[in-house]
């Protein structure tokens, strides 16, 4: 009689601590998959908030350009048809073609560059796309500022 007593209690033991080990993995895989869940919300929240403004500048940057690519490619027709045939207008208009055709080739550089500033999900990589297209804004703005003063 006392080995089945003994048996029961082991067995009922063992029950225990598989349901102990079953629990305990499940608490450690729940809390290991929150905290990689933390970890990609803290993750890509600065990078949502770079990937705007930046995706903004080069969507304004493609605007510009196909405007002056277009102005650009217009106006030499209009000098000939106003001016008439002439080796300046000639000149003139290569000269402006060439300019729109450079024109629309930034735009759509620029428009490439937007579409992969979304897909990126590296924080690093957009903090550096951030950082040049801010120093490029301050190169202007500081050129601006010097052509004023002269």
């Amino acid at each position: 009689m006392n080995n089945v007593r003994k048996r029961r209690k082991d067995v009922s033991l063992d029950k225990l601590t598989v349901d102990i080990d079953k629990n305990v993995i499940k608490a450690i895989i729940l809390e290991s998959y929150n905290e990689i869940e933390e970890q990609k919300r803290s993750k890509h929240t600065p990078t949502e908030f770079l990937k705007l403004p930046l995706s903004l500048i080069f969507g304004a940057l493609q605007i510009v350009l196909g405007f002056f690519a277009l102005g650009f490619f217009v106006t030499p027709f209009l000098t000939l048809y106003n001016k008439g045939v002439d080796f300046a207008n000639i000149a003139a208009g290569i000269l402006s073609i060439v300019i729109a055709i450079l024109c629309g080739l930034f735009s759509l550089i620029c428009h490439k560059t937007g579409k992969e500033v979304d897909k990126e999900t590296d924080k690093y990589y957009i903090v550096a796309y951030f950082s040049a297209i801010v120093s490029l804004v301050a190169l202007i703005v500081a050129l601006i500022g010097l052509i004023k003063v002269i």
